[in-house]
């Protein structure tokens, strides 16, 4: 009688044990995974809210574009670069292989930081106007009007673990270049 008592006893407790390091490599799996999420997201707001406006009279300028599939223009909190300094950056949703990458590009590399597979959703990204409308491209082609070199927000819509995300970044510097103050020959 006390060896079946002694034989459920521990069978339970093996069971809970077994339970509970489950759960315990559930939830390990989910912090991972807000983790990872945590760092996409902070990457891409911190980019691209470092956007700047570029003089666009000069050769070779980045003076910021953007459409459904990319941006691109002039950062100064690169993710791979000293804060502060002017790199030319871009952001691109490319779609290869039944696979959508979100990737990060600088003059010398190119990084996949964000990679779903589904092809019946469409991702992109929209530019916020001054008048607080969400347009597909910028600049916008307006009538008449010069829009300002960059837009007010920016905002990404795409997938992360079957999760629609929503990333939307308020573009904090100038709209138009700085007064220029570069010497001039005459």
């Amino acid at each position: 009688m006390v060896l079946v008592i002694v034989t459920m006893l521990v069978t339970f407790l093996f069971q809970t044990l077994s339970h509970v390091l489950t759960v315990r490599l559930t939830i390990l799996r989910q912090i991972a995974t807000f983790q990872q999420g945590a760092i996409q997201e902070f990457w891409f707001r911190y980019s691209t809210s470092g956007l700047i406006a570029d003089y666009p009279d000069i050769e070779n300028n980045h003076v910021f574009t953007g459409d459904k599939q990319h941006f691109s223009g002039l950062t100064t909190t690169a993710l791979n670069s000293d804060a502060g300094v002017p790199v030319p950056f871009g952001w691109f949703l490319v779609q290869e292989n039944q696979q959508n990458e979100l990737r990060y590009q600088t003059q010398a590399e190119t990084w996949t930081i964000l990679t779903w597979s589904d092809d019946s959703y469409l991702s992109s990204f929209q530019y916020l106007d001054k008048e607080g409308h969400w347009v597909e491209q910028w600049p916008p082609k307006q009538f008449g009007i010069t829009p300002p070199q960059l837009p007010e927000a920016i905002m990404l819509i795409a997938k992360r673990n079957q999760h629609i995300i929503t990333w939307v970044v308020a573009v904090s510097a100038l709209r138009s270049p700085k007064a220029d103050l570069r010497l001039r020959e005459f």
